[in-house]
């Protein structure tokens, strides 16, 4: 993990830019957008892994924001047979993804219970966009859910070597009060599915501390030892989880030794 030395920007105002790039070059497909992402027609483009090209000359926006939208409207374009590759050809793009488990879908994606009413589902990502993995791939490519989810953890380590969490830390390197990614990423809150992650949290935070997810592209960390800090992150991730794109959940959960867990109420600390 990597503290950032400079913001980022409003994600606002990236996303205001990105549409307007969609407009303007694919007057055709309806544009519209979602949060912190571009839906063309059926297919909904994350704008989170785009966030380090705040910082970025405009024309350096402009090149990878038309690039994604370009690989959107291609997607659109395929027939069954493509869009329902080898699973050896996507199998090293499989990666988890967390949703609320009451979230409604007809589309048949693969989805199975979590913690804290939460699911997890799957996504063969495009760089710029994503897709989800359907029931019905599974039983074209002879793969089990587990087998599935175990490629999109080994999938998820990899990716998140490649992508080093910058954050925010409130307090100090040896006694952290709290942290929290700098830039929204539709991968962010996925993160929390590897037990290497837990690690490096525990190593910072101690053998126990809270997690809030109020929605895909942000989480907060917490020291357990903090009573009144938790009682705020509860209380934000409730607001927040009602106004923030890709809610997930309202609840808290606690990151101990077990692994994640719904957290109850904290211990009192003499």
């Amino acid at each position: 993990m990597e503290v950032a030395e400079v913001p980022a920007w409003p994600p606002d105002v990236f996303q205001k830019q990105a549409l307007t790039l969609a407009r303007q070059h694919y007057p055709l497909p309806q544009a519209a957008a979602r949060g912190l992402a571009l839906r063309l027609r059926r297919t909904e483009i994350a704008l989170s892994p785009l966030t380090p090209m705040y910082l970025q000359p405009s024309h350096d926006l402009r090149r990878i924001v038309l690039r994604g939208l370009t690989q959107a409207v291609r997607l659109q374009e395929l027939g069954p047979d493509q869009l329902t590759p080898e699973f050896q050809v996507v199998q090293s793009r499989i990666l988890p993804m967390l949703a609320p488990e009451d979230e409604p879908c007809s589309d048949g994606r693969v989805r199975q219970p979590w913690v804290g009413g939460l699911s997890i589902g799957y996504v063969i990502d495009e760089d710029d966009s994503y897709r989800y993995v359907q029931d019905g791939m599974l039983s074209d490519w002879g793969v089990s859910v587990d087998e599935l989810h175990n490629a999109s953890l080994q999938n998820l380590r990899m990716w998140s070597e490649d992508h080093p969490l910058e954050v925010t830390v409130v307090g100090s390197e040896e006694q952290p009060r709290m942290l929290m990614p700098v830039r929204p990423d539709a991968y962010n809150c996925s993160r929390v599915l590897d037990p290497g992650f837990h690690a490096r949290l525990r190593s910072m935070f101690g053998a126990q501390l809270v997690l809030g997810m109020p929605n895909r592209d942000f989480f907060v960390a917490v020291s357990i030892r903090q009573p009144e800090l938790i009682q705020h992150v509860r209380d934000r991730v409730d607001a927040d989880f009602q106004t923030m794109h890709h809610p997930l959940t309202r609840r808290l959960l606690l990151l101990s030794p077990d692994g994640v867990s719904e957290f109850q109420d904290a211990p009192e600390f003499g």
